[in-house]
């Protein structure tokens, strides 16, 4: 029995959307994961003084709250505006209001800034060197 299955146009969009999203998930938490394995053995990430060689965060909500060390660290900072990345290397996770959850790579001496209207929420730090 030869059974044939149309596809409309509008069903094109959808269809396209439904095979990306494990891909788009599979990449994201590739790219989440790659620098967690390959962080250094030493220090874990903790909350430290600030200094021009630490990982500082910026929030209108918590203050300047700034972390140094390897590895991963969960955090909840909400309202985030700008981060410096002093001397570290690796990446953070970050969700606006409104999904999705964006992994950013970072490097040394970096400014990223984000506006204050979006309310980013820091929900994972990485760092894979100092």
């Amino acid at each position: 029995m030869n059974k044939h299955h149309h596809v409309t146009r509008g069903m094109m969009p959808r269809l396209a959307a439904y095979a990306a999203a494990p891909v788009a998930a599979a990449a994201i938490a590739a790219a989440a994961g790659v620098p967690a394995a390959s962080a250094a053995p030493g220090r874990a990430v903790l909350r430290v003084p600030c200094t021009a060689s630490t990982f500082d965060v910026f929030s209108a909500t918590a203050g300047e709250v700034c972390y140094e060390g390897t590895g991963t660290a969960l955090l909840n900072i909400p309202n985030v505006y700008r981060i410096t990345t002093g001397v570290n290397t690796g990446s953070i996770r970050v969700a606006p209001i409104a999904p999705p959850v964006k992994v950013i790579p970072f490097r040394p001496h970096q400014t990223i800034a984000f506006p204050l209207a979006q309310r980013v929420r820091l929900i994972t730090l990485t760092i894979t060197s100092t």
